[in-house]
């Protein structure tokens, strides 16, 4: 039985988050994937928010770079 890992991603552009989604489920053979899904940062910081408050784990977190930072929330986007 494959572990399954809870994947957010966060674009503002569904056909990319499309093809995050295809490609990962079918070159990631070791492991299940839940997709969640957001399209901005303020949406991405609740999604996280919310799963944390259920002790929920977000495994994985792809963003798109170019999204505008949640200001009220002091959350941004870094590329490091």
């Amino acid at each position: 039985m494959k572990n399954t890992l809870n994947c957010l991603i966060v674009d503002d552009h569904p056909m990319l988050i499309d093809g995050y989604i295809t490609v990962i489920s079918n070159f990631v053979d070791n492991y299940d994937f839940n997709f969640i899904i957001a399209i901005d940062c303020e949406s991405g910081y609740k999604v996280i928010e919310q799963n944390h408050n259920i002790n929920n784990n977000i495994d994985v977190a792809i963003f798109d770079i170019s999204l505008p930072a949640y200001k009220k929330k002091t959350f941004y986007v870094v590329v490091i």
